[in-house]
């Protein structure tokens, strides 16, 4: 590992510890629904940040994008009764397909094509 990787590394754990967690927390008694994009095995590192999630996932609708690997922290996720697992599209350079009526359809929306959002 180059001292550019560790730094990289060592910059996304301090961003889940000091900001993904607070805004978490703030959501837990502030909002109805939490939106985490691209959750994998960097969450592994900062405990704080995964037990955020299961407390978010106990108590809200959670919308979330996990990575395509295995580990306990995403096996766990996905193993949960009140999950809902989505397959969507893959990345292509640096775009992804669109998820928006996947996730209309777990908020129980209808979709922007088909009338506008509920």
């Amino acid at each position: 590992m180059t001292s550019m990787t560790k730094c990289r590394d060592a910059g996304q754990y301090l961003m889940l510890s000091d900001r993904g967690v607070p805004a978490i927390r703030r959501a837990l008694s502030e909002a109805d629904i939490v939106v985490l994009d691209e959750l994998g095995r960097f969450e592994l590192e900062v405990p704080e940040f995964t037990d955020a999630v299961k407390d978010a996932l106990d108590a809200l609708l959670v919308v979330g994008v996990l990575k395509d690997e295995s580990n306990w922290f995403l096996d766990g996720v996905r193993e949960r009764t009140d999950t809902r697992n989505q397959v969507g599209g893959k990345y292509a350079r640096g775009r992804s397909t669109s998820y928006s009526g996947s996730v209309a359809a777990a908020l129980g929306c209808r979709s922007a094509a088909g009338g506008g959002w509920a």
